[in-house]
């Protein structure tokens, strides 16, 4: 990557999008050292312990705030006091410098950006920029509890870089984005210093197409320098509509007082054909892992789409008038009585959401029973909705009631309804869709569910899934009367899985597992890092490990090195570091006993049945295990050895222990049919037939 970057013959296909080429100086290699000092063999080491006095932190502790905020792993990570080193090795350059030093070589000065201008137009840039830089030491010079002089010397730091974008022209890429990123930098410190507010605030923070919405625009002059407000546009989408309705608290010629605000109100109305906010990498189905770029290059890359409502205020700061411009896009702010004011995106949403549950089932070929499907419909506009609900089904499938009409009060209003399918004959094996459509009187027509993704630390964005439930078929069973006790562990659709095959089962409480409450029950499932999650789980081990002895047959996922290290299995097993897995979801499967109970009864599996699987074999494979122990499956990564730790089977007193290791849970939502064959075994392994299994051997 480091030699094809700046290579406009590497990718040319991109230049068309407006991509330049552009090579880094340097590439360095990280010295990886844990724990504490860089390698003494590092051919460069710089600190990390060093507290920056801006922040109030070492760049050491700051990186462990941010793996802190990996909340979904479990990554906290202390953020330790004093200093640190870390160090790497230069593996190539561009330039010629001192190897032990980073930016050696290298030009990292403001001026040094116009390098690639020509003479006279560069000669004109860098009097500028030397201008701005001696206006930002004036700034330093200045620092105080009085705002004033900080900001006058701002201000015409501000001014100096404007003269020197409008001189430099097109410039360069590197130019550009330096410029581009000092003259928002220089902007947010003026209007601090000078203790002036500019907010845009609209008065909604969920809007459906053709609502009106109210937008305000907030110019706060906190401070004692004069400013007037030149100019405001409000830019919208083509096709929305946006008035200014009234402006509050402004002098004359646009002047607004210290101490004071000024407020412009504007009406956005929002056209009825208006699209919803929708991640613009999710617009077009996936092509495989990779997502697929619009056709708006400035959107590559982005976190986020940018806000389609954003104001443009052109203010005069100070004695001198110095132009500030300053961009705002909406946002929502509100008051939670617990936590205070808060802040959101606004976003654009459908007026009705349609959400069916489940999304998808699996459906054993031999049952003719009907299943409810719950359809879940929200409103989003002020006034509400109303009209009719209808589940389109595939052939060979009966729903009822036919049609339902729905009426919603307002916007956050949700009514759900159930509806009842069937098959009017056996099913053919595969998968059979049902499309649910709300309609409303004026003919619009919602058969999306919007989904907030809504986190302290997440920017608020909308998820959309089709209103469709897809009902996988295939030849399964269970053996029967089986009843399944479900210790759930960090969370999987595992008891949904087990009854849609046709089980009962039962998910277990804290009290049922710390009592040991397993009676009545013929397997008991722990969920994926039960052992990890669930405090009550290590409690209740011997417990556990006494209904197996009693007769019963526990079914044990995958865990993490809490279970082996723990010494939680019945007899001895350890899972090493790093943990065996196999990430390869095609990955060949080799059968080692295709004559035990678990690949015939009640279903024969094959190697077929490890066809299709999604997203992974199986991770935290068994590494060493006792004789007691039967390894049941061989598989593994190309290029690495063959594991044998996925699926074990052992007899604990008169019943019967599974570890499982592969990603069952990954494949319920894919409803990957050999996957819930193979687990239909699993927990219709009895006791005697695994005996009688090792006894013929």
């Amino acid at each position: 990557a480091f030699r094809l970057a700046g290579d406009p013959e590497a990718y040319p296909e991109q230049l068309a999008h407006g991509v330049e080429p552009w090579a880094p100086a340097k590439l360095y290699l990280s010295a990886r050292r844990r724990g504490g000092g860089a390698d003494e063999r590092a051919e460069v080491v710089f600190q990390v312990g060093t507290i920056d006095p801006l922040l109030g932190r070492s760049p050491l502790q700051l990186s462990a705030l941010s793996r802190s905020q990996h909340r979904s792993q479990d990554m906290g990570s202390g953020q330790p006091l004093g200093p640190r080193t870390a160090g790497g090795f230069l593996l190539e350059s561009r330039v010629e410098g001192d190897p032990a030093g980073i930016f050696s070589g290298i030009d990292t000065t403001l001026v040094g950006a116009a390098a690639g201008l020509e003479a006279g137009v560069r000669a004109e840039v860098v009097r500028h920029l030397e201008a701005y830089l001696e206006a930002v030491a004036r700034a330093e010079d200045a620092f105080s509890l009085r705002a004033e002089p900080l900001a006058r010397a701002l201000a015409g730091a501000v001014d100096h870089l404007r003269m020197a974008r409008e001189a430099a022209g097109p410039g360069t890429p590197e130019l550009r984005r330096a410029l581009d990123a000092k003259m928002e930098q220089a902007t947010r410190a003026v209007l601090a210093a000078a203790g002036v507010v500019v907010d845009l605030r609209a008065d909604d923070d969920l809007v459906v197409p053709g609502q009106k919405v109210e937008a305000r625009l907030h110019v706060w002059n906190g401070g004692s320098l004069p400013l007037a407000v030149r100019d405001v546009s409000l830019r919208a989408p083509e096709g929305w509509g946006v008035r200014l309705a009234a402006v509050e608290g402004q002098g004359e010629a646009g002047s607004v007082a210290p101490g004071t605000v000024t407020t412009l109100r504007y009406e956005v109305t929002v056209p009825a054909d208006a699209h919803v906010s929708r991640l613009y990498y999710l617009r077009t189905p996936r092509e495989g892992a990779m997502y697929v770029w619009p056709d708006e290059p400035e959107l590559w890359g982005l976190p986020r789409d940018p806000a389609p409502v954003w104001a443009h205020a052109d203010l005069a700061l100070g004695e001198r008038a110095v132009a500030v411009e300053v961009p705002r896009s909406w946002r929502f702010v509100g008051v939670n009585r617990a936590t205070g004011e808060y802040v959101e995106p606004v976003l654009l949403v459908p007026a009705v959401s349609v959400r069916t549950e489940p999304a998808g089932m699996v459906w054993p070929v031999a049952r003719r029973e009907a299943r409810q499907l719950t359809v879940s419909l929200r409103a989003e506009a002020p006034d509400g909705a109303s009209g009719t609900l209808r589940v389109d089904a595939p052939e060979g499938w009966s729903v009822q009631p036919d049609t339902v009409v729905f009426q919603l009060g307002g916007a956050g209003a949700e009514r759900s309804v159930q509806f009842r399918l069937a098959p009017t004959r056996e099913p053919a094996a595969g998968t059979h869709v049902f499309r649910v459509t709300a309609e409303t009187p004026d003919g619009r027509v919602y058969r999306e569910a919007a989904q907030l993704i809504d986190y302290p630390h997440v920017e608020r964005a909308v998820l959309y899934r089709d209103a469709r439930t897809e009902v996988t078929a295939f030849p399964v069973r269970v053996r029967e009367g089986l009843r399944v006790g479900y210790i759930m562990g960090t969370g999987d659709d595992g008891p949904e899985a087990i009854a849609q095959m046709g089980a009962q089962v039962e998910l277990l409480s804290e009290a049922q597992v710390r009592e040991g409450a397993f009676h009545g029950y013929d397997v008991l499932v722990l969920g994926v890092r039960a052992y990890e999650a669930r405090e009550e789980v290590r409690a209740a081990n011997d417990q556990i490990l006494d209904f197996a002895r009693g007769g019963g047959t526990v079914v044990v996922q995958y865990n993490q090195y809490q279970f082996s290290n723990g010494g939680y299995a019945p007899y001895p097993l350890r899972i090493g570091r790093p943990a065996p897995r196999v990430a390869d979801e095609t990955a060949p499967v080799r059968i080692l006993e295709p004559d035990a109970p678990v690949f015939t009864t009640p279903n024969r599996i094959t190697a077929a049945d490890f066809e299709g699987w999604v997203q992974e074999r199986g991770l935290y494979f068994a590494s060493e295990w006792d004789d007691a122990y039967t390894p049941l499956l061989e598989l593994n990564d190309p290029g690495e050895p063959t594991r044998r730790g996925a699926l074990l089977v052992a007899p604990v007193g008169e019943g019967v222990y599974v570890y499982a290791a592969l990603s069952f849970f990954r494949q319920w939502a894919g409803r990957v049919p050999g996957a819930y064959r193979l687990f239909a075994n699993l927990i219709s392994l009895q006791a005697d037939d695994w005996k009688a299994f090792l006894d013929s051997r």
